[in-house]
């Protein structure tokens, strides 16, 4: 994982990595986290389970993922809000 990063930094990696839609495997490149496969995919599940993405069906089998809009408001209101007070030294 980023050197730094907290729970809620990987959950907005997600959701922003989902912006425009993303395969798994596309998810896990744009988020660049480099975080073992399994602990992705728990993230990648509690984001599911708490509606901060949602997956449809894609071709081959493939869901495509993408942030609804209450995981929209989380990525930005964490960005603006939240991120500024936990760095502010």
């Amino acid at each position: 994982m980023k050197n730094g990063r907290s729970r809620f930094d990987t959950m907005v990696d997600i959701i922003d990595a989902a912006k425009n839609g993303a395969t798994y495997e596309e998810l896990i490149s744009k988020a660049g986290l480099g975080i073992p496969h399994a602990l992705f995919k728990e993230y990648v599940d509690f984001t599911l389970q708490q509606k901060l993405l949602k997956a449809t069906a894609g071709t081959n089998n493939n869901d495509i993922y993408s942030p609804t809009e209450k995981g929209l408001g989380f990525s930005t209101k964490y960005q603006e809000k939240i991120k500024p007070l936990l760095t502010q030294k």
